[in-house]
């Protein structure tokens, strides 16, 4: 498995016991380089999370009263709500965007029936 060399992945207890229960080997990768090596922070996790700073930051805490509440601070099951909500509706928006820019379209004048991926006429050497 790798590691972002955060304190609780590479104590050696950590490792140890990751060894026992699955027989499992820790490799600590270069810091601040998550982007490279982490799936979810690549592509379609990429977007979805930024989706959600968009949702939080520039809609949610815009209203007064969002804003007082979350300085306030939210009990546990308030934000296990809030969460479920903002990632719900990113991913929402998020595969919105990705149906439309994989919509098949129809070449026009070219046989109107043969599709293809962003328009244009299939037969049409760039």
């Amino acid at each position: 498995m790798f590691c972002d060399r955060l304190d609780a992945h590479m104590a050696i207890d950590s490792m140890a016991k990751l060894k026992e229960a699955a027989n499992m080997m820790t490799w600590g990768t270069a810091p601040a380089c998550s982007e490279h090596t982490n799936p979810i922070d690549r592509g379609y996790g990429a977007a979805v999370k930024r989706e959600i700073s968009h949702i939080v930051f520039e809609e949610y805490l815009q209203d007064d009263d969002n804003l007082a509440l979350w300085e306030k601070g939210h009990s546990a099951s308030d934000i296990r709500i809030l969460l479920t909500t903002f990632v719900g509706e990113a991913v929402r928006r998020v595969n919105a965007v990705a149906l439309v820019q994989l919509q098949p379209q129809r070449a026009p004048g070219v046989n109107g029936d043969v599709p293809t991926v962003g328009g244009g006429d299939p037969l049409r050497r760039s």
